[in-house]
């Protein structure tokens, strides 16, 4: 008995010293990563780099780092890029011109355009001389608010009450209804455009269920 054991045991240690000693090497162990470079005279090793390859160009810092993962020949690499140049735009010199019309001339009529009296080729002239002066509702003033409302209705018409609550939809219409009193009451064209401006915020205001804002 005691001889079979005794050859069992040789057998064995026969069988493992047939084993390459690589083999009983520790796999858990990291295996050392060596950084480099590839040219022309083929793979330089560079060993003063730190754990680390670092390339520094103009405005640009790219560092790359590769770590053992345990599997042999399987690494994890990270890859980092610095950027230290920044960008500006500048825009071209620009002058804002502020006109201010003193002349009076949107009292004038909107379709000859003299200042009192119609010309003989307008459509308002009157051959009784009492009756060619130039009315309010003739004026430029007066076809620049009629253009106003125009657009106001026109945009509500475009509206669908479908789209709206009963309550929102009401909203717009007292909105619109505002929005053409206050241009029959507008003294300029600049307040035209400022309750034109207006209406339609307040509109988008009304759609998103915002408060509005009285200017």
């Amino acid at each position: 008995m005691r001889k079979r054991i005794f050859a069992m045991l040789v057998a064995l240690i026969m069988a493992i010293s047939l084993f390459p000693v690589t083999a009983l090497a520790a796999a858990s162990e990291e295996e050392a990563v060596k950084y480099g470079t590839y040219g022309d005279n083929g793979w330089t090793e560079k060993t003063d780099c730190a754990g680390s390859i670092v390339y520094e160009g103009e405005g640009v810092t790219l560092s790359k780092v590769a770590t053992s993962t345990g599997t042999v020949n399987e690494y994890t690499i990270t890859l980092t890029v610095e950027t230290t140049t920044t960008s500006s735009t500048t825009a071209a010199s620009a002058a804002t011109v502020l006109v201010i019309d003193t002349s009076g001339s949107m009292a004038w009529c909107a379709e000859c355009g003299n200042e009192s009296r119609h010309d003989k080729s307008c459509k308002y002239h009157k051959d009784r001389f009492w009756e060619n002066y130039v009315t309010t509702d003739q004026t430029r003033m007066a076809a620049a608010k009629e253009a106003a409302k125009d657009e106001l209705q026109d945009w509500f018409g475009q509206l669908k009450e479908s789209d709206y609550t009963k309550e929102n939809w009401s909203k717009l219409r007292t909105l619109l209804n505002d929005g053409l009193e206050a241009v029959d009451r507008a003294e300029n064209t600049d307040e035209i455009d400022s309750i034109l401006s207006y209406v339609k915020r307040s509109a988008e205001a009304i759609a998103k269920g915002e408060q509005l804002t009285v200017t």
